[in-house]
């Protein structure tokens, strides 16, 4: 049995049952702005079951598309997936348990077709209801298991309809090596791959509150929800007799015969290259439905999910050998399969291609740039650095010991103090090669720093004679984990460097580096994010301007804006900034911003986005990417210098991008028009 045959037999199973069919919301949700997808079933049906309209049918049933964001990072094994099918069955203030449970286990027995003696079912603790309705089924009261809040009470969010539910798990057969199931103990709480759950039986009538209290709903409801691809692999286990996972189902297997066919590997013969394949095929899927439903890749929100699973798609494709384009070519096969059940992705093909081919291309750049980084300025030095970091763990914990326990604590410590002096002040620099002092031994350096906070480490070295002796042990301890830490983690300012300087996104710099056996600071690359965000809140005050700054920035420094009127204009440098610190030159490669005299840049706000363009100078050439105001309204240019230098006080001359200007703003005219279009509508 396909899955185009379950979707449409458990439509029909509903229909003949006095359920109205319905069709799928989109992936994203109408009118809740609380949500960034449907993630159930239930979504659309919400302010049915809380009584705040009128349902078209007390008795509903849907095919819904539902995409989490949850499980990105977990896809790629076997089960997992981002976007998947929910099959539901909705009763709004209409039948309840009496009802539901007999006809969930008549669809999985009389039209599924699976064994009895394979279906486990389990019910909320103190749920003697459905507990009984189980067993006057037949299900043999073993099978039948009570579970606490976290396993069978269902909540639709922190605030909102919930209930205790009652769930149908398939029994796979014991998993060898798992101790419970050869002491014959094995239950579906046992996370051992024995079990799937495939249906849910929620039984809402309950409105969680803020405060965490529970009040009655309007009325007792019913809502459900089975996984296609669930149900579609118990029913292949079911025709098979082995198990199988969601991608040798029909839901997922065109989708890998075209990545076989493009990577030229076989699915099955390679672990690492099975979970590759895995992953591009569910992206390639979850990717097109996005697109189809109207979300595109951006820096943010929905679209920055959109952006994350196309390129970890083309990064792992990358992984298998993958050419140019492949992904689109994957997408289109699933096109192919399911734009009959979703005629959106047949309207939406040649978006969907497009979006996937353009970030392909821009993704390719980015890996090449990120993995050659990490190459030579993480993961080269780092193996440098190796045996001399073991050398001195291994000195600083002989002498901490002895610190802790010799009479001579005092002549240990002075010890210690020399051998961390040496390290510190000559032995690394002298010794490392040159290629990697620019870049590694600073961020190294500042690691170190950083152990005990706020640079700790530069005052007692500085004069560690003077550490109070209560504190050494745990000084000494602080030193050998950040070491420790340092060779097997990649700093928070080097995944920020990365992101910032260099554009390759953390979850990239994470996945480059878990395949190199390293972790990344993730608090570390936030605290350097809250940095970056308070110098942009104050990149353009730039300390105190002088008198002549003031008067020509205007009051409380707002810069003169000039481009009403013309999109050239001679001007002045009036500051430089570069990673938060002022400068007077910045030369070809530096990267940063710039305050002028009087610009024609037009910053981003009202609704459109800002002028890019050129400054130059006798001297040197920027090139502006970004135009931004600070809260005092002085504009910032951010930019890159690609000829020459350019400095404080020197003369410019500031160029727009007319075809850009132009292109914006036909674009924030076009935004009006369609929003009055959409008020008349």
């Amino acid at each position: 049995m396909d899955s185009n045959e379950i979707r449409e037999n458990f439509l029909r199973f509903f229909e003949e049952r006095g359920h109205q069919r319905l069709a799928s919301w989109p992936l994203v949700p109408y009118g809740d702005p609380t949500m960034l997808f449907t993630t159930a079933g239930m979504v659309q049906f919400k302010r049915y079951f809380m009584g705040e309209g009128e349902p078209p049918s007390h008795r509903l049933t849907t095919v819904q598309k539902c995409f989490r964001t949850s499980d990105i990072d977990s896809v790629g094994d076997p089960s997992h997936l981002t976007f998947f099918e929910m099959l539901g069955n909705f009763s709004v203030g209409d039948y309840f348990k009496a009802e539901v449970v007999p006809w969930a286990w008549e669809y999985v027995t009389r039209v599924l077709q699976l064994p009895e003696e394979r279906l486990w079912t389990a019910v909320y603790l103190d749920d003697d209801e459905a507990f009984d309705l189980w067993k006057k089924l037949g299900v043999l009261e073993q099978r039948i298991m009570r579970y606490g809040e976290e396993s069978n009470y269902w909540f639709s969010g922190p605030v909102g309809p919930c209930g205790p539910c009652s769930e149908l798990h398939y029994d796979f057969g014991p998993t060898p090596g798992c101790p419970e199931c050869e002491a014959g103990t094995c239950h579906p709480e046992v996370e051992c791959g024995r079990f799937l759950e495939i249906w849910n039986l929620v039984f809402m009538s309950f409105y969680q509150n803020e405060d965490g209290t529970r009040t009655p709903l309007p009325q007792r409801n019913i809502d459900t929800g089975a996984g296609l691809e669930r149900l579609a692999v118990v029913t292949l286990h079911n025709e098979i007799g082995r198990k199988p996972s969601v991608y040798d189902t029909d839901v997922f297997s065109p989708a890998l015969r075209k990545v076989e066919e493009l990577s030229g590997r076989k699915y099955g013969e390679d672990a690492s290259a099975d979970r590759s394949m895995r992953i591009v095929a569910e992206h390639a899927r979850a990717s097109a439905f996005l697109t189809a439903n109207g979300v595109l890749p951006s820096n943010e929100g929905r679209g920055y999910v959109l952006r994350r699973i196309l390129r970890r798609a083309v990064y792992f494709g990358q992984d298998i050998g993958f050419p140019q384009d492949a992904l689109s070519e994957v997408q289109k096969v699933i096109i192919e399969k399911m734009g009959q059940q979703y005629p959106e992705l047949l309207n939406q093909q040649d978006l969907i291609l497009r979006v996937a081919q353009t970030e392909e291309e821009k993704f390719r750049s980015a890996v090449r740039t990120g993995t050659q980084i990490l190459q030579a300025q993480a993961f080269a030095p780092r193996e440098w650095f190796k045996s001399l970091n073991a050398m001195l763990i291994d000195d600083l914990s002989r002498l901490k010991e002895q610190i802790a326990s010799a009479t001579d604590r005092e002549d240990r410590w002075r010890e210690a103090v020399e051998r961390i002096s040496r390290w510190r002040q000559s032995e690394v620099v002298e010794a490392m090669p040159d290629e990697y002092t620019l870049y590694s031994l600073p961020l190294w350096e500042a690691t170190m720093d950083g152990i005990t906070g706020d640079s700790k480490l530069n005052e007692v070295t500085s004069n560690l004679s003077y550490l109070p002796e209560s504190e050494r042990v745990s000084f000494l301890d602080d030193l050998i984990s950040a070491i420790e830490s340092w060779q097997s983690t990649l700093t928070g300012r080097e995944v920020f460097i990365l992101s910032d300087t260099h554009g390759v996104p953390k979850d990239l710099t994470a996945e480059i580096a878990e395949e190199h056996g390293f972790g990344i600071d993730n608090e570390g690359f936030e605290r350097s994010m809250e940095e970056q965000r308070e110098r942009a809140r104050s990149a353009a005050r730039f300390g105190s301007p002088t008198s002549d700054e003031s008067h020509v920035r205007g009051e409380d420094g707002e810069t003169p804006f000039v481009g009403y009127e013309t999109l050239s204009s001679k001007t002045t440098v009036v500051a430089i900034n570069r990673n938060g610190i002022n400068i007077d030159v910045a030369q070809a490669g530096d990267e940063g911003t710039i305050v002028l005299r009087e610009t024609p840049f037009y910053s981003e706000g009202g609704g459109q986005v800002a002028d890019v363009g050129e400054i130059v100078s006798a001297n040197g050439r920027v090139r502006v990417t970004d135009t931004q105001h600070s809260t005092d309204r002085t504009i910032v240019h951010q930019g890159r210098v690609v000829e020459g230098r350019i400095a404080v006080g020197e003369a410019v001359t500031a160029q727009v991008d007319p075809e850009h200007r132009y292109n914006v703003r036909r674009n924030h005219t076009a935004t009006h028009l369609l929003h009055a279009a959409l008020r008349q509508v």
